[in-house]
């Protein structure tokens, strides 16, 4: 997160907790990261349909195989 000149990271911890600093070493590892990760990815919205069908499927197909582990 960025507050004007100020940089924040939250971290989830557990499914209540978080941990937040404002370390700007790490903040900036972690910018860059985000940054890297951002320019490598590609929008949902951007590919054709036959594309997200394959994505959206493989997500679904996972969900039953570890649905039916249970």
């Amino acid at each position: 997160m960025e507050l004007d000149d100020i940089r924040l990271t939250y971290l989830n911890h557990s499914v209540l907790h978080f941990l937040g600093t404002r370390d700007e070493g790490f903040n900036d590892f972690m910018f860059a990261n985000l940054d890297n990760l951002m320019k490598k990815s590609t929008l949902v919205s951007g590919v054709g349909e036959k594309e997200r069908n394959q994505f959206f499927n493989a997500i679904r197909q996972n969900i039953y195989h570890r649905a039916s582990t249970l």
